[in-house]
């Protein structure tokens, strides 16, 4: 759904519990599910990550078009992303790496873990210093 202030979720979250209720086997592939998880991209943009599924080419064309991404929470990744945010404070946002599942919120709530995106210098090395927060991101 669109931007709202999580209506729409909330309007299709009948549907969602007699799917879940219901004994009927009615999925797309776990790949297909995985595939847009901001986790699983991370994964994906390593360097093998790719080559580990897909051919060297078909990989090689895929990873042109991958945006670059670093995990806040490790230490190398840390450095290369404070590195980049000096020489171009305004030119990065970071994501939180959970999205909340639809209904649930529960177990994915991305106000509890710090929010959704931060943008502009300030905000992004207020995030960098906040070693808590910031394993979200």
């Amino acid at each position: 759904g669109g931007g709202g202030g999580g209506g729409e979720a909330w309007g299709e979250w009948p549907a969602v519990e007699a799917i879940e209720r219901s004994r009927a086997v009615m999925s797309s592939p776990l790949g297909c599910r995985l595939a847009h998880r901001r986790l699983v991209q991370h994964a994906l943009r390593r360097p093998g990550g790719l080559e580990a599924f897909l051919e060297r080419d078909e990989a090689a064309r895929l990873r042109a078009v991958l945006p670059e991404q670093w995990h806040l929470g490790e230490t190398r990744e840390l450095e290369e992303a404070s590195a980049l945010l000096d020489a171009e404070p305004d030119g990065y946002v970071a994501k939180n790496m959970l999205r909340p599942r639809t209904g649930s919120n529960a177990t994915q709530d991305r106000h509890a873990t710090g929010g959704g995106i931060v943008a502009g210098g300030d905000a992004l090395r207020a995030l960098l210093a906040d070693e808590v927060r910031r394993r979200w991101y």
